[in-house]
């Protein structure tokens, strides 16, 4: 019984908490939007060159901890307006 009365808070909590971030959500974007623009919020790319055979080596840095920021794979230059 106790169990049960426990899962039913925490699913309670679970939903009262989901509805506040959903109720947040467009303030939040406009304020990272914001920061943004500011420069005041920055992220780091960690750009590998290569071809499909380099995507297992790529993955693997990304799980020995060897990037930097969002790991990516670049497969070829890019073309037309960016």
């Amino acid at each position: 019984m106790r169990a049960v009365l426990g899962q039913q808070i925490s699913v309670a909590v679970a939903r009262t908490l989901a509805a506040r971030i959903v109720e947040r959500f467009g303030e939040a974007v406009k304020q990272l939007a914001t920061w943004v623009q500011e420069g005041r919020l920055v992220w780091n790319e960690d750009i590998q060159q290569g071809g499909i055979e380099d995507a297992p080596a790529t993955l693997r840095r990304l799980f020995e901890g060897r990037n930097l920021g969002k790991q990516l794979l670049q497969l070829a230059e890019p073309s037309g307006p960016a």
